[in-house]
């Protein structure tokens, strides 16, 4: 796992893409990026998550969460990503489990069709049935869970949130 601060080498381009101030690259593959802004994971699907995808996501939480006693979570699930397999489901829900029970989450699923509104919703009522020791909460937008993460963690900004995403989509 390559760990940047502040920029992150484009390959394609021979340039270099600014991160900003403050924001560290964990993991950065076609189909996960993984970044941390203070006391806040950020995780950005690109593709439907795999177990490899995931087992990586789990060694850069287990290392983050060595290093901050309480932080909170943003995760963005793109446009064209799909569910994945029972199996990584599975999986997944062991390291919320794991890393995420004591931490504000906010999820992001992104799309405004039936799809996603229903993968939204089926998420919110198992959240409403299984309650959580942290809270949770699932948004269709990137700012309105910015807006919530902030209020749920002291020195996290909104905006800032906002501004880490957009960075992370120009890698």
């Amino acid at each position: 796992m390559t760990r940047t601060r502040g920029s992150q080498p484009n390959e394609e381009r021979g340039s270099t893409l600014a991160l900003p101030p403050g924001v560290e690259l964990l993991e950065h593959s076609p189909d996960l990026i993984l970044a941390a802004d203070g006391c806040v994971i950020l995780r950005l699907w690109r593709a439907t998550a795999t177990m490899e995808s995931l087992s990586r996501c789990e060694a850069a939480l287990e290392l983050f969460s060595t290093q901050h006693a309480r932080y909170g979570t943003l995760t963005v699930v793109e446009r064209d990503v799909g569910a994945p397999i029972p199996s990584v489901r599975q999986a997944a829900s062991r390291m919320m489990e794991r890393f995420m029970a004591q931490s504000p989450n906010a999820l992001v699923i992104e799309g405004t069709g039936f799809k996603h509104t229903g993968m939204r919703l089926a998420i919110t009522t198992i959240q409403l049935l299984v309650p959580a020791v942290a809270p949770q909460f699932v948004f269709e937008r990137v700012e309105q869970a910015s807006e919530w993460l902030a209020a749920q963690l002291p020195d996290v900004s909104s905006e800032a949130l906002v501004r880490d995403i957009a960075a992370l989509r120009r890698l």
